[in-house]
């Protein structure tokens, strides 16, 4: 059977992650305080209007990933890259709906979201857009 659909079990799994209850601790901690950066120096607008921003950027993260695959409409970027760049586009996604208190969890369960969490907050002290 020809099946242009891909397998569940095609699709690359995101690391699974075993933090011991100390690391998660720090995860808490670093994903407060940056959230308190965030939230003194945007308002709840400015996020939302970054969190449609950063969902259009993972639709069309997902899109090109699916072109990538199939390999029927060409396109420069490896299968690979385009997987590495929705998942990024989808941990933006993710910041924000942690700072708009949407999603609490998956800023902590997801490998590389308190880094960029960290870095959004450390771009806002360091004075882009500081209130």
């Amino acid at each position: 059977m020809d099946n242009k659909f891909p397998l569940w079990s095609d699709i690359p799994r995101c690391p699974n992650l075993e933090r011991n209850p100390g690391e998660l601790d720090d995860q808490w901690i670093a994903a407060f305080d940056a959230l308190s950066i965030i939230q003194h120096n945007l308002g709840p607008d400015d996020v939302i209007l970054q969190l449609a921003e950063e969902a259009a950027e993972l639709a069309q993260a997902a899109a090109k990933y699916i072109r990538a695959r199939r390999g029927e409409n060409p396109t420069p970027v490896s299968v690979d890259e385009a997987y590495r760049k929705m998942r990024e586009e989808y941990i933006d996604v993710i910041n924000c709906a942690y700072v708009l208190r949407l999603d609490l969890d998956a800023a902590l369960y997801n490998d590389g979201v308190v880094d960029k969490l960290r870095r959004w907050a450390d771009r806002l002290k360091n004075g882009c857009c500081e209130r």
